[in-house]
């Protein structure tokens, strides 16, 4: 199995009761984890590949959260919980996860008090963004809301090429559109904009940030 940053942190006897465990499963594009509102039957980690968490409106309109790579996990509040999955988990290309399987889970995380820790910042840290996303959506004016998604992405999906970075994961102007709360118009008039003044580029569906520095100024505009 490929290594996992956060698993160097826990016990010995925890990390190969983990390892023992799992499953390994490969998904391709566009296949689904689980679905907001299934009953929870395991808790996914990610190793290869990129996931998308959305949220479904109740007009239809689907919302991408975040997305994750490898060292993520996927599911784990709902099974802790006992409670429906409150969002849906698509996979974005080709993936590879562990599949633990719900009783499995909670059995490792009460006997393993350091994977628990691991499981309670995973949430602090989704409850932060989640708050900064609702904060975005009420206040922010949309370019620095969209400048900021593509920062995030930059830092969790992307690769630094000179003084460029490149999101290694194609992305449609839906998509940046469900990321941001607004439309797809607004966000090719946006990037239109900044493409015509050399700060972003598209490369075969992989958004280029030719100028960081004007977008991180843009992020932080009040």
């Amino acid at each position: 199995m490929t290594e996992i940053d956060w698993l160097t942190a826990l016990p010995t006897s925890a990390r190969d009761q983990l390892r023992a465990t799992a499953r390994v499963a490969h998904l391709t594009a566009d296949e689904s984890l689980f679905h907001e509102g299934d009953r929870p039957t395991a808790v996914y980690i990610v190793v290869a590949g990129q996931v998308k968490r959305v949220k479904h409106s109740d007009v239809g309109k689907d919302i991408i959260l975040e997305v994750v790579g490898p060292g993520a996990m996927l599911g784990e509040m709902a099974v802790l919980a006992r409670q429906p999955h409150d969002t849906s988990a698509q996979t974005l290309d080709e993936v590879t996860v562990w599949r633990v399987e719900a009783d499995d889970w909670r059995r490792l995380v009460a006997r393993y008090p350091a994977l628990g820790q691991v499981v309670i910042a995973a949430l602090s840290r989704r409850l932060s963004e989640a708050q900064d996303t609702i904060r975005g959506l009420t206040v922010d004016r949309v370019e620095r809301r969209i400048a900021r998604t593509l920062l995030k992405l930059a830092k969790t999906v992307g690769h630094r090429e000179g003084r460029t970075f490149v999101l290694d994961l194609p992305l449609t102007r839906q998509d940046i559109a469900e990321m941001t709360g607004t439309t797809v118009e607004t966000v090719i008039r946006v990037m239109s904009k900044w493409r015509r003044d050399n700060m972003v580029d598209t490369i075969d569906n992989h958004i280029v940030l030719q100028d960081p520095h004007r977008l991180i100024a843009i992020s932080e505009e009040l």
